[in-house]
């Protein structure tokens, strides 16, 4: 992981909303109402990991997220849940991906993004939720993002699939065993694809 960058956003009960860093936070009381969205990139320093202890994450799950093959899960603690999810850094047009494990702990009133490098996911939908916070309970903030990393899968795979069709006809016309090799390694890409799908399915 690379060194650790904070940013917090807390809405006030009164709808105020401010952003900042770790220093928000501290000022940050559930039992104040409102709502807080902590967004941690890199490596977790020993503080911060006391402050998610704190918050109500669970030390498992906070280790969970350390891990870089960690297959995507969901559990429910008490006051909130754990989502690991496997995000998307870059798909490339043959298929090779590039995964980004992102992980949510979403309560009632808050939710914490972690995650090794910058997340375009998180970016984007930070930026949209802007101005618009009452609209963006943390639950909802959750599913926009892994919403539009799926997003960003599909539209991949969609366009892969017109390039598949040149591939199958050329082989049809014009057999040859680097045809053939190039099939076999999108059926490998394909394969790890869905395993990742398959474990968000679960």
């Amino acid at each position: 992981m690379s060194d650790m960058k904070i940013r917090t956003r807390v809405v006030a009960s009164d709808g105020e909303t401010r952003e900042g860093g770790a220093d928000l936070l501290q000022e940050w009381q559930p039992h104040q109402g409102g709502q807080l969205w902590l967004d941690i990139e890199g490596e977790i320093s020993a503080a911060m990991h006391e402050q998610l202890l704190r918050l109500g994450c669970h030390e498992v799950a906070i280790t969970d997220i350390s891990r870089v093959r960690q297959p995507p899960k969901v559990h429910a603690f008490e006051g909130n849940t754990f989502i690991l999810f496997r995000g998307i850094i870059q798909l490339d047009e043959d298929l090779v991906l590039q995964p980004q494990q992102i992980g949510f702990f979403v309560g009632e009133h808050y939710l914490v993004t972690i995650h090794r490098g910058e997340s375009l996911s998180i970016n984007r939908v930070w930026s949209e939720s802007a101005g618009q916070e009452a609209q963006f309970p943390p639950g909802r903030l959750a599913l926009q993002v892994m919403d539009y990393a799926s997003n960003r899968y599909l539209d991949q795979i969609l366009e892969f699939e017109g390039h598949l069709g040149e591939i199958e006809d050329t082989l049809l016309s014009k057999p040859s065993d680097r045809i053939m090799a190039e099939l076999v390694s999108y059926r490998s890409e394909l394969r790890k694809l869905r395993r990742i799908f398959n474990y968000h399915n679960r």
